[in-house]
């Protein structure tokens, strides 16, 4: 006799018990706050996964305009920096022009 039927027909109620199935527990966490808090607008996995997508780029877009700062171009270096070793690089003197 198999040991599965063997413990089957011990304990016939094993079978029966099985975890109960939350089918939001199949989704990512992402997911399901999305959902949530759409307002029921959004009902459907891929409708979620859109969101996550375009949020992403959003974010990626940010980020890139934070660190590249591609708008405002770098200032311009002094003519007159001085720069020596071991020190940071600092201004030196002004000197007016001759007339």
């Amino acid at each position: 006799m198999d040991i599965l039927q063997k413990y089957n027909e011990e304990n016939p109620e094993a079978p029966s018990r099985s975890p109960e199935w939350d089918p939001f527990q199949e989704y990512s966490f992402l997911i399901r706050l999305i959902m949530r808090f759409s307002g029921g607008k959004i009902q459907s996995v891929p409708e979620a996964n859109v969101i996550l997508i375009v949020l992403a780029v959003i974010i990626f877009s940010i980020a890139f305009i934070i660190v590249a700062n591609p708008f405002e171009g770098g200032r311009p270096i002094p003519e007159n920096m001085i720069y020596l070793p071991g020190q940071p690089p600092r201004l030196g003197p002004t000197i007016a022009p001759q007339p």
